[in-house]
């Protein structure tokens, strides 16, 4: 079913909103710059032509453990946990040897196996808006829903709400430790990654890092995407195709 054109503009109207108060500057850069093919900022490059974004993408080397890059984070926040790369700092080989690795869990057959673990807490927590004026707090439940995701996928037996919330700390420090401006005590993305790995400990294993930085990535994907999508299907008039997925 297609929703009203009405529908569909109110909830894009919203997503953009929520999109431009998380990036104002940046998309305050692209507006102002977007009849130019490619602008250089100091160290940052906007691309607005096709083809120069293409050309980026697929001709210019890149190097996945710059600092600022997400390889150069992870790598800053969890060298030395660990023997194995982190995937987002590898290449060549290496970086398809650890994506082979992590197939068996995140294919089809991975997300049919996890599925029964999110339905269950989404069953739980979305129980109160059965009721008369219900409500539930949504962020919860997605920081309950990647916890519990993340401690199935990586087989740990820890409370998912605690491995959700060191996984948001351990984003937001690493973050954090690019922006210029001084540090605020507990700050250290070293610090909040330790704690992350405490968490997910496994004996007999030596993918801390790399385990670490799954479950730190599948939650920030996960409270990030799951509110919006709700706001889309509300505005949107979707559930009735949301129920029939």
């Amino acid at each position: 079913m297609t929703p009203p054109d009405r529908a569909y503009r109110r909830a894009r109207r919203r997503d953009r909103r929520v999109y431009r108060a998380a990036h104002p500057v940046l998309l305050a850069l692209l507006a102002a710059t977007r009849t130019r093919p490619a602008v250089r900022l100091g160290s940052t490059v906007l691309v607005h032509d096709a083809d120069a974004c293409r050309h980026v993408l697929t001709r210019v080397p890149l190097d996945r453990n710059a600092e600022g890059s997400t390889g150069g984070a992870a790598r800053a926040a969890l060298s030395g946990t660990g023997t194995r790369g982190l995937l987002f700092d590898q290449e060549g080989g290496g970086h398809r040897e650890t994506r082979r690795g992590l197939a068996d869990g995140l294919g089809a057959a991975g997300v049919e196996r996890l599925r029964p673990v999110w339905r269950a807490v989404l069953d739980r927590r979305l129980g109160p808006l059965a009721e008369p004026g219900g409500t539930v707090d949504l962020v919860a439940v997605a920081h309950e829903v990647a916890g519990a995701t993340v401690c199935a996928l990586l087989d740990v037996d820890a409370d998912p709400r605690a491995v959700a919330s060191a996984a948001s700390d351990a984003a937001a420090a690493a973050v954090r430790d690019h922006l210029p401006g001084p540090r605020r005590p507990g700050d250290d993305a070293t610090e909040a990654a330790r704690r992350l790995r405490t968490l997910l400990a496994a004996e007999g294993r030596d993918d801390g890092a790399l385990r670490a930085m799954l479950a730190t990535a599948a939650v920030a994907t996960t409270v990030a995407a799951l509110p919006r999508a709700v706001a889309w299907c509300a505005d949107a008039g979707l559930w009735r195709d949301a129920a029939a997925d």
